[in-house]
């Protein structure tokens, strides 16, 4: 053998190695990316159907929370709900539509609407705690 088909098979060697290199480097890369893009995709259409989902439901607890007193005839007289929305939900002056005299009774209830397996928020713990522990008084303002 002579020295040069040693070193023409020897740089054919790194010339094939090298290709092979870059041709694999290139399949990993498309396949890496490709495994990235159908993860990505899975996971967008994930995020998606989860967020719709959510939205679903706040829609749905706020639609339920305006329909409540027509549907609801548990505090009575529709016309005796205030809706209020932000710390709770309604301010129920039971029995005042039905009025007839200034002798007649009039119950106050705070109501908070729940959908689901929704809770209370810290704000509306702290009316209720206020509520439930005589923290209510009336204030009149002469402007």
């Amino acid at each position: 053998m002579t020295f040069e088909f040693i070193l023409g098979f020897i740089i054919g060697v790194i010339i094939v190695s090298a290709v092979l290199g870059v041709v694999s480097y290139f399949l990993y890369k498309y396949s890496v990316r490709r495994a990235f893009e159908e993860w990505r995709e899975k996971e967008l259409s994930r995020e998606v159907e989860r967020s719709l989902n959510a939205q679903r439901a706040i829609v749905k607890g706020q639609i339920s929370e305006k329909l409540f007193p027509v549907i609801s005839k548990q505090f009575g007289n529709v016309a005796d709900f205030r809706f209020v929305g932000d710390p709770i939900d309604y301010v129920v002056f039971q029995g005042l539509s039905d009025q007839q005299s200034v002798n007649a009774k009039v119950d106050i209830k705070f109501v908070e609407i729940k959908t689901g397996s929704s809770k209370l928020n810290v704000s509306e713990k702290l009316v209720k705690d206020a509520v439930e522990n005589g923290r209510v008084s009336w204030e009149e303002v002469h402007l």
